[in-house]
């Protein structure tokens, strides 16, 4: 998607050297492949509007639409799609763009380019002060606490940490960094990461920091139980919320447990909060979601207003 420019109703291809032309048009089966590659990059929110998308293309090229064809292209796009993931994820500690790594024998640091403001240098540089100056907590266990640098809010998690590599890659913080990317390259809004710090000090123990952008909101446990909110807001939330339950569901996403107090509510698209209790599954793992999602529906009185919307919305994507 990132290759595309739109201008009024002119596309523009901006990575050339990526583009093929051949004497005579594409056959049916490479075209599919291509189209599956193009719809991969989309949210699996919106794999409901694959068929729909597929219709379309079809009828341009004058196609007859077969349901087969049409299992086979979705069946391709998440295919493609875990594939793509699974190749972003391998980069997020590594100096791959859009990640820049700086590393001493002492300190490490990754970077989300996109995100990266140089006003958090003083941040990422030292980030045991900044940590220590926010209610005079101590990075020992894990904590977060709110700051403003230059007007921007940001939350800065802070947490000890083993002194072996390959176990602080399975750490709390490490773990909120991956899982905040996932989420967000699959179009599941989660407070955007900016950077993973770790860091030695003097006494020989490691702390890992990690910077994100701080959103703004109302939880969604105060959301659905306010009575100056709309009903049609209310249920434009829960079905987005569902379709986020949706999508963790379809890219293997196991989820422990969801909270109400753990979801904001902004500008009716939700933003899940605590990032730390999902795990990339290797194969889908629909129990684990549609375990989060009972315990989710727990989450509200019986016959409340927002029970009786959730329970429609997940029942209606077979998620209960």
């Amino acid at each position: 998607m990132g290759n595309l420019l739109l201008q009024g109703n002119a596309i523009y291809s901006v990575d050339g050297d990526q583009v093929r032309s051949y004497l005579h048009p594409v056959g049916k089966r490479p075209s599919l492949a291509n189209l599956a590659v193009f719809l991969s990059y989309c949210s699996p929110i919106h794999d409901a509007v694959i068929a729909r998308h597929y219709r379309a293309y079809c009828s341009v090229r004058g196609w007859h639409v077969a349901s087969r064809d049409t299992r086979k292209l979705i069946g391709i796009v998440k295919r493609v799609r875990k594939r793509h993931l699974a190749s972003y994820m391998k980069k997020v500690f590594r100096s791959r763009d859009p990640f820049i790594v700086r590393k001493t024998h002492d300190y490490f640091s990754v970077r989300d380019r996109k995100a990266w403001d140089d006003e958090f240098t003083a941040v990422c540089n030292n980030p045991r002060a900044f940590v220590s100056e926010c209610n005079g907590l101590h990075p020992d266990n894990d904590h977060s606490c709110q700051l403003s640098i230059n007007g921007q809010p940001i939350t800065l998690y802070s947490a000890c940490v083993s002194e072996n590599r390959l176990l602080r890659r399975h750490g709390i913080i490490s773990r909120r960094w991956q899982n905040a990317l996932r989420l967000n390259l699959l179009g599941i809004h989660t407070p955007r990461p900016i950077a993973l710090i770790e860091k030695r000090e003097s006494s020989g123990i490691w702390y890992a920091f990690l910077i994100v952008r701080s959103c703004e909101g109302i939880l969604a446990q105060d959301f659905f139980a306010s009575n100056s909110v709309p009903h049609y807001d209310k249920d434009v939330a829960a079905k987005r919320i569902a379709k986020a339950f949706l999508a963790m569901k379809q890219t293997g996403i196991s989820v422990r447990s969801v909270r109400s107090t753990n979801v904001l509510i902004s500008n009716l698209e939700p933003i899940f909060l605590d990032v730390t209790q999902l795990n990339q599954a290797i194969f889908p793992n629909r129990f684990g979601v549609l375990k989060a999602v009972r315990e989710f529906l727990q989450e509200w009185p019986n016959d409340s207003e927002a029970s009786i919307l959730f329970c429609k919305k997940f029942e209606q994507l077979n998620l209960i």
